[in-house]
């Protein structure tokens, strides 16, 4: 994301940094900078001036005369931009000036016309991509002023990488608050004080199971569609986006100052209401960029009166678009589903900065603050607008799961003392709510970050801002962490075979179906989705052929032909599998050899290799007894190919490739290729994991304490809680309990969260589940319920 430092200034101080210091703190927090660019003018003594009079040529039809008063002076100059009429400002290059690349402006004669000048377009003074027309200034500036003192000329732009986990990141407000955060400074708050002009007239809601839990309006009145402030045209160029009018202009800003997505309707095109909802399978929307789209049930959609007029969160309909024409706008401020809106995006190839955002997620209490700026940049503007109350609904909101954050912990994992006093001032920066106990804080997340759900987030976010350059060269071991077994048991194979001279390899995971089969035709394939490329649209059952043209590509490009081995995961599809079951994966050692692979010294003749060879190397590599027995295979030779087994049991195969195989991947000399499960080597058995979908709709959560018989076992009521939530995805847990000495009464508390796989979980819904929860207790567990206030 690109952003100005001039505009960083607007939330935070930062005029005391060297560009280079704030490089250095920025990534210093995880933001890596891609790019710094300085931002001069690329012109020179170029004016402001106003058109007086506008005269034909003869004989000239595409080129007029213009009379441009600069203020000391009243130039004829040629012009054939078609753009503007008498009394607008432009700017102009009088003779001796420099425009883009440096050009110099002469005095010329055109079609017998003497041209004492140049009226400029935003392309010739290098302030944006635009040749069409000239440029149109509304600013009331003085004649013969230098144009680079009328806006911000003068400026720093730096290219910012924000992880896709933080979408709190993608605005200037955002990255302010984290270098405020850094740097022990202030962030400002937006301005959100306004004295409503008229009662709104349409009625906005965020609809019933539509995807949108936030959904605000505000409506404006009065509006003359034109171009923006000459300063804000130049600094959404800047950021990479390109000027239309003070409107649409106005809705990128605000995203880029605070991560806001707005969009404009045209409201004399609406009836109302206006809501949300999801598409109906084969419904049709024109889009603004004319394009018919044909949705599914996965898209949400803006209505008007139950019709479409919008793609939620990815591109506005062409029916109620702003136009030159538009008097009074609806201007829509909202949060929709980052998956919905990610799933629409890829599936429409409409990929848009509001998009991103969305996919990233987006405040949910923010929307208000995002018509407030909205209204702030208008005004700047000295428009006549007339603006309406803000009106809109949201999904009640569910407190935010509070997390232990413990000292000890952060102290293992980091491995330096923790100041307590400055990991508040982290938390304050951060706008974490917290209470501090006895071992740390209970923290609770800011509604804008969305990408913190454990402790070891919170840890990661103080270790941030308590700068990782500071810390110590040497810290302390918190934890006696081990290699575990598995992980032994694979480096021990990989080292001995590097030991006799092979070569790791690590290929996609992704494989063709004719290479498939191959050498393993019985494993039947899992299909891979989404493929990256069509001619790999499987995951890989063996690594085999991959290293067999890994080999191939070595001989082709001259390469000496080493032995190569891999190991990796392959992935079947039994036929006992059903929907709920992931495929079966096995930790394979793959390996593949030249018949000259093995010879370490180029001054000996090579010596072939044979199957005694690769029996002694297996011998070597699993030091166990094997047995091998010849066998016919796929692929191999007609009787140079063996199965492998371990304690009677088959572990793997190896051999030499047959003509045909060696005909298919280019290879000329002898090969030789094997494959073994190093799940069984180790005496692992592989299992299938049973999962539950993922549900697309937000968890709710509450705590129910209950007062219990002191034999009763705590985790036979969090079963009974599961079995009553066995319909909805449940992370239902104990957070909490007590034996009172005094009276042996037992108390047990329960977080209950859970979400519903079909829709979200409304009041009505949440009141029944509740009482079904507590009424079970209670009559299985002779419980009683206790206040939790």
């Amino acid at each position: 994301m690109k952003i100005l430092l001039s505009w960083l200034n607007n939330w935070v101080d930062t005029t005391e940094l060297k560009t280079e210091e704030l490089t250095s703190i920025f990534e210093s927090l995880g933001f890596e900078v891609e790019e710094i660019r300085t931002i001069t003018p690329n012109y020179k003594n170029v004016l402001i001036g106003t058109v007086k009079h506008i005269e034909s040529i003869k004989d000239a039809e595409k080129i007029r005369l213009t009379h441009i008063d600069i203020g000391t002076d009243e130039l004829e100059i040629v012009c054939g931009a078609w753009n503007f009429e008498e009394g607008d400002k432009v700017a102009v290059a009088t003779p001796g000036s420099l425009i883009r690349d440096k050009f110099k402006i002469e005095k010329r004669d055109i079609m017998g016309v003497s041209s004492h000048g140049m009226i400029c377009s935003p392309y010739e003074l290098d302030l944006w991509e635009d040749k069409d027309g000239i440029l149109i200034i509304n600013e009331n500036l003085s004649n013969g002023q230098l144009l680079e003192s009328c806006y911000t000329s003068i400026d720093t732009m730096l290219d910012i990488a924000i992880t896709p986990n933080r979408g709190d990141a993608m605005s200037h407000y955002g990255l302010a608050r984290e270098i405020a955060t850094k740097t022990g400074k202030k962030t400002k708050n937006v301005k959100t004080q306004y004295n409503p002009d008229f009662q709104s007239t349409i009625k906005v809601n965020h609809g019933k199971n539509s995807g949108s839990s936030s959904y605000y309006g505000l409506e404006i009145e009065n509006v003359k569609v034109k171009d923006s402030p000459l300063d804000l045209r130049f600094k959404l160029a800047n950021v990479g986006v390109r000027p239309i009018n003070n409107i649409v202009d106005a809705t990128n800003y605000v995203l880029f100052d605070v991560g806001q997505p707005l969009h404009a309707f045209d409201r004399d095109r609406l009836h109302g209401p206006v809501s949300v909802r999801k598409a109906k399978n084969g419904e049709k929307i024109t889009t603004l960029d004319d394009q018919k789209r044909k949705l599914n049930v996965d898209d949400i959609i803006i209505i008007d009166n139950d019709e479409p007029v919008a793609l939620a969160g990815v591109m506005g309909g062409s029916s109620t678009q702003v136009t030159d024409e538009t008097k009074n706008i609806l201007i829509e401020s909202a949060n929709f589903d980052s998956i919905n809106i990610l799933n629409t995006s890829r599936s429409l190839n409409l990929i848009s900065e509001a998009s991103i955002r969305f996919e990233r997620g987006v405040d949910n209490l923010f929307q208000e603050n995002g018509l407030h700026q909205f209204i702030n940049c208008l005004n700047i503007q000295k428009n006549d607008f007339m603006f309406s109350n803000i009106t809109g609904t949201r999904v009640k909101s569910t407190k935010f799961e509070y997390i232990d954050f413990s000292l000890d912990n952060f102290e293992n994992i980091i491995g330096i003392n923790a100041d307590k006093k400055r990991i508040k001032e982290v938390f304050k920066g951060l706008g974490f709510e917290y209470d501090a106990n006895d071992n740390g804080f209970i923290i609770n997340p800011p509604s804008w970050r969305h990408d913190l759900d454990r402790e070891i987030d919170i840890i990661e976010e103080v270790a941030r801002h308590l700068d990782f350059e500071t810390f110590p060269s040497t810290v302390k071991l918190g934890n006696n962490f081990h290699q575990g077994k598995e992980w032994s048991f694979l480096s021990n194979i990989s080292n001995k075979l590097i030991n006799l001279g092979f070569y790791e390899c690590y290929n996609l995971s992704f494989i063709s179906k004719a290479d498939s089969v191959i050498f393993t035709p019985e494993r039947k394939l899992v299909r891979v989705s989404n493929p990256l490329d069509e001619s790999q649209e499987y995951l890989r059952s063996t690594s085999c052929t991959h290293l067999l043209s890994n080999l191939s590509y070595n001989k082709n490009i001259g390469n000496t032909l080493k032995p190569l081995f891999e190991i990796g995961t392959s992935f079947i599809s039994d036929n006992s599998q059903i929907d709920n079951k992931i495929p079966k994966q096995t930790k394979y050692l793959s390996f593949t050899l030249d018949e000259y692979s093995n010879s370490p010294d180029r001054r000996v003749e090579p010596r072939k290799i044979d199957i005694f060879y690769i029996k002694s190397l297996l011998l070597n590599l699993f030091d166990k007894e094997l047995a091998i027995e010849q066998v016919s295979r796929p692929g191999m030779h007609s009787y140079l190919s063996y199965t492998v087994l371990m304690n009677s049991q088959k572990i793997g195969w190896f051999g030499k490739i047959s003509e045909s195989s060696k005909d298919y991947f280019d290879l000329s000399n002898d090969t030789y290729i094997g494959e073994f499960n190093l799940d069984l080597i180790q005496n692992e058995k592989t299992k299938i994991i049973e999962y539950d979908k993922i549900s697309q709709y937000p968890f709710i959560k509450f705590d129910l304490s209950f007062e219990v018989p002191e034999e009763t076992i705590a985790n036979e009521v969090l079963d009974l809680i599961h079995e009553n939530l066995i319909e909805y995805e449940n992370e239902s847990t104990i957070f909490d309990e007590y034996l009172d000495p005094s009276t042996n009464k037992r108390t047990v508390g329960f977080r209950i969260k859970a979400r519903s796989y079909i829709n979200t979980i409304e009041e009505n819904e949440l009141n029944s589940l509740r009482s079904k929860i507590i009424s079970a207790i209670t009559n299985t567990f002779s419980a009683n319920l206790k206040d939790n206030e």
